[in-house]
């Protein structure tokens, strides 16, 4: 139980990225390789996609977290560890569509 919470915790770390993404007035970075701002049009609707994401993503991982209330002993902990790693390549791909269908042309 004690590790679901903590768990818990930090699925609250993207949820806290996406109201940051959600009242930002310049476009949000993602991990670019070196930092640069995005160039959007419309920066609301792009930022509002962003904190959409960013939700989407910190939900995912609470869903793949719930095998964790077996205990840290648990082969369900599998579960946990794959579904993170395909929630972050799914956020990741999500992203770079984002960012190619909100980019000036």
């Amino acid at each position: 139980m004690t590790l679901f919470l903590v768990w818990s915790g930090l699925c609250c770390l993207p949820v806290g990225g996406g109201v940051y993404a959600l009242f930002a007035k310049k476009p949000v970075r993602f991990f670019d390789q070196n930092l640069r701002a995005v160039s959007v049009p419309d920066i609301k609707a792009f930022n509002r996609a962003m904190a959409f994401l960013w939700f989407g993503y910190a939900a995912g991982l609470e869903t793949f977290g719930l095998p964790l209330l077996a205990g840290p002993g648990s082969p369900l902990c599998f579960i946990t560890l794959t579904g993170t790693v395909l929630c972050t390549i799914v956020l990741m791909a999500v992203h770079e569509r984002l960012k190619k269908s909100y980019q000036q042309k």
